[in-house]
């Protein structure tokens, strides 16, 4: 029961977090954050890989777009 309550304490949603020491951060609208949570398809994301350069890679590990786009 106490550590529940430590966590619970812990991890608690605070109602404005929008404020960081007194700066005012923009917040999306409604709608944008309703789009967020839509669930993409596969088709959007092999549409958003193929037009990335070859090249190109998403991290540190190094794996090229031309690496992805072969193993797909």
């Amino acid at each position: 029961m106490e550590v529940e309550n430590f966590f619970q304490l812990r991890f608690k949603v605070e109602k404005d977090r929008s404020k960081l020491d007194g700066v005012k951060l923009n917040r999306i609208s409604r709608e944008d954050y309703q789009m967020l949570l839509v669930e993409f398809e596969e088709k959007e994301v092999k549409e958003e890989i193929w037009e990335c350069g070859d090249s190109k890679s998403l991290g540190p590990d190094e794996y090229t777009f031309k690496f992805i786009k072969n193993f797909w």
